[in-house]
């Protein structure tokens, strides 16, 4: 089993050197040490200039591998900058208040039972597949490894973003959230190299809240400077390449997208 997991952990490190450093991800913008509600609509021109000295941070949602209930974000963060960038936490929210609340991010034995389960699905057996269960399997996850450490939070678990930073630091200590996940704790981006992480979403009703093209995310440094950046991942428009919300209401006035 050890073995087993070591090597699928290992593709995934492999996987993610030999792909290109953004792939199709979309640049997010600076938003200054926090964000604002009105940060969500601003419009970002592809060539506009990177703010010097902070983080680049771009992504995208991996639709390969997202259902009714569930949807992946993909996230890269370059460092353009001569010195370490050492994140010492992450915040993640959205704009509207339902979604914060029904959004929730598993963890724990959830997270494997959804990485296990949608490993059968044939229709999402693919590289992208292969890369994010690797993730989670190879990160200390595997059934008989993790059946204690899980315990200590309940086994399984899904949280809120307006519930996750109670929680966020036992979850952490206890090993339930592989290395590769967003919220896996602490992690530095050396100087000119990128770092990339992943996180799952999941909600009971995607259609009861308004249609998701953007997250927030808020990072503080070990010097305890914050940082904050909003990535719209995706367009209504372009609502067809994901299963998640793909019936959302309003989607119904795109006819030609229909």
């Amino acid at each position: 089993m050890f073995l087993r997991s070591f090597v699928i952990c290992l593709l995934s490190v492999v996987l993610h050197s030999c792909a290109s450093v953004k792939g199709s991800g979309k640049d997010a913008h600076f938003t200054g040490s926090s964000v604002k509600s009105s940060d969500f609509d601003i419009k970002v021109s592809p060539r506009a200039k990177k703010p010097q000295g902070k983080l680049v941070v771009s992504g995208n949602e991996n639709s390969s591998l997202s259902s009714t209930y569930f949807t992946v974000l993909d996230f890269t963060f370059e460092n353009d900058g001569a010195t370490w960038r050492r994140v010492k936490s992450v915040k993640i929210r959205f704009k509207d208040g339902a979604a914060n609340e029904s959004i929730k991010f598993p963890v724990g034995q959830d997270l494997l039972n959804w990485a296990e389960s949608a490993n059968r699905v044939k229709a999402i057996r693919d590289y992208n597949l292969r890369l994010a269960t690797g993730a989670v399997i190879g990160g200390g996850l595997a059934t008989g490894r993790s059946s204690g450490k899980a315990a200590a939070v309940g086994g399984g678990m899904v949280l809120s973003a307006n519930t996750l930073s109670a929680k966020l630091a036992s979850l952490q200590s206890a090993g339930t959230i592989p290395k590769d996940h967003l919220l896996a704790g602490p992690f530095s981006v050396p100087p000119g190299l990128h770092v990339k992480k992943w996180i799952t979403l999941y909600a009971e009703d995607p259609l009861s809240f308004p249609y998701i093209t953007s997250v927030a995310l808020e990072f503080e440094y070990e010097d305890n400077t914050k940082e904050a950046y909003v990535l719209n991942f995706r367009k209504i428009e372009d609502h067809r390449g994901s299963s998640w919300q793909a019936k959302h209401p309003e989607t119904k006035n795109l006819s030609r997208f229909n």
